[in-house]
């Protein structure tokens, strides 16, 4: 059992991880304005979600599936302080990201101890 009280689907679980390990060179380019949904879907909805944002002193972010790092990204240009941690399963997805190593967490958040007991 994990955190959630879910048993991992291994099998799923790397599928998963194979698909996003295979597209990822390209994933970034889904964030250009060339295609009006997914430019939308991973750059404007997340800067529409953070607009009131001034300040997250004290704050943690916990991006789960975070992929190559769209949230950390628009975050790292509105928000000078900000603590940040990066979770995806595919760790492909997370080195093409500008997210820094230290803040990357490969794995299965379902399988993942948060330090909880």
């Amino acid at each position: 059992m994990n955190c959630l009280g879910m048993k991992p689907k291994p099998r799923q679980t790397q599928l998963v991880k194979n698909y996003f390990d295979s597209i990822a060179s390209v994933y970034p380019s889904r964030y250009f304005k060339k295609s009006r949904y997914h430019h939308y879907f991973f750059t404007q909805r997340i800067q529409d979600a953070i607009i009131e944002i001034d300040d997250f002193s004290g704050k943690s972010i916990l991006d789960i599936g975070a992929g190559t790092g769209a949230l950390y990204d628009v975050l790292k240009v509105k928000l000078q302080h900000f603590r940040y941690k990066a979770v995806d399963i595919s760790p492909e997805m997370l080195s093409n990201s500008n997210i820094p190593i230290e803040d990357q967490i490969i794995g299965d958040v379902t399988s993942l101890n948060f330090g909880r007991q």
